[in-house]
C-alpha cells in the first residue's frame, strides 16, 4: 500500500492461485482500505482508492480484454461513486496476447517486471523509472536461499493452509488427512522450514536441494516427502 502527494491511497496485489473465495476476499480488502482512508474529523470524507489486484490467471476468459476496471455504477452505466477503483490484471491473457501495440504505462510494467522475473531486461528509455527498476532489480545478485526466505517472510499461511484443505476436499480426499498433513507441516520450533521445504518438494525439487536450504535433517526431508505423497 503506497499513498501519493494528494494521500490518495494506491494498494497492489497479485493472487496466484484461482479460487472462489478471491472477490469475496478482495471486496473486503477494499472495505478495510476505505475505511481506513476516512479523512479524519470529517465523517463521509474519503480518499480515492485505487486497488489494483495482479492475476496469475485468466479471471474473465470470455473477455478479450487482459484489464478490468471496477467501479460503482447503475444499470444505465452512470457513475455513482467516482472514489474507488479495483483494477484487476490478467498476467497470462497480456503475455500470452497480441498486446504490442498496447502502450499504456501498465503494459509497460508488466513488460518490464516479465523481463526482470525471467533475467532478460526489456529496451527502456534511459534515466526511466523503468530503467531505475531494472538496474535496482537484478535477481542474479541475490541468492537462491535469500529469495526462498524472503518469500516465506511474506507468505499467508493460514490462506494457504485454507485453500490446500479446500482443494484436498474438491479432489476427494478426506478433511481430516488435510488437516493433518497441515498440522504435521508446521509442527515443531522449525515449522517454517518445513513449509519451504513441503514447497520446495511440492514444485519438484530434489531432496539434496531442500536439505541444504532448509537446513532441515534429511530424515525430517523424506518423512515431508512421504506426507505429501499421501
Amino acid at each position: 500500500m503506497a499513498t501519493d502527494q494528494r494521500l490518495d491511497r494506491i494498494v497492489l496485489e497479485v493472487q496466484h492461485v484461482e479460487d472462489d473465495s478471491y472477490n469475496a476476499r478482495l471486496v473486503l480488502y477494499a472495505a478495510k482500505h476505505t475505511i481506513a482512508s476516512r479523512i479524519k474529523g470529517e465523517d463521509y470524507a474519503l480518499q480515492n482508492l485505487n486497488l489494483i489486484s495482479l492475476q496469475m490467471f485468466d479471471g474473465f476468459p470470455k473477455s478479450p480484454n487482459y484489464r478490468h476496471s471496477i467501479r460503482f455504477k447503475n444499470q444505465e452505466n452512470e457513475e455513482f461513486y467516482d472514489k474507488q477503483t479495483i483494477t484487476l490484471v490478467e498476467i497470462p491473457k497480456f503475455l500470452k496476447g497480441s498486446f504490442a501495440s498496447d502502450n499504456s504505462r501498465i503494459a509497460q510494467w508488466l513488460r518490464v517486471i516479465d523481463g526482470l522475473n525471467n533475467e532478460t531486461p526489456v529496451a527502456v528509455p534511459e534515466g526511466s523509472p523503468f530503467a531505475l527498476l531494472q538496474e535496482k532489480a537484478q535477481l542474479s545478485i541475490f541468492t537462491e536461499e535469500f529469495l526462498v526466505s524472503e518469500a516465506m517472510k511474506m507468505s499467508d499461511h493460514k490462506y494457504e493452509l485454507y485453500v490446500e484443505k479446500k482443494h484436498a476436499r474438491k479432489e476427494g480426499l478426506e478433511e481430516g488427512r488435510a488437516e493433518g498433513r497441515a498440522e504435521g507441516l508446521t509442527e515443531g520450533a522449525d515449522a517454517k522450514a518445513r513449509e519451504m521445504a513441503a514447497a520446495m518438494l511440492a514444485d519438484g525439487d530434489s531432496v539434496e536441494k531442500v536439505v541444504r536450504i532448509s537446513k532441515l535433517p534429511e530424515s525430517d526431508v523424506l518423512s515431508i516427502k512421504a506426507i505429501l505423497r499421501k
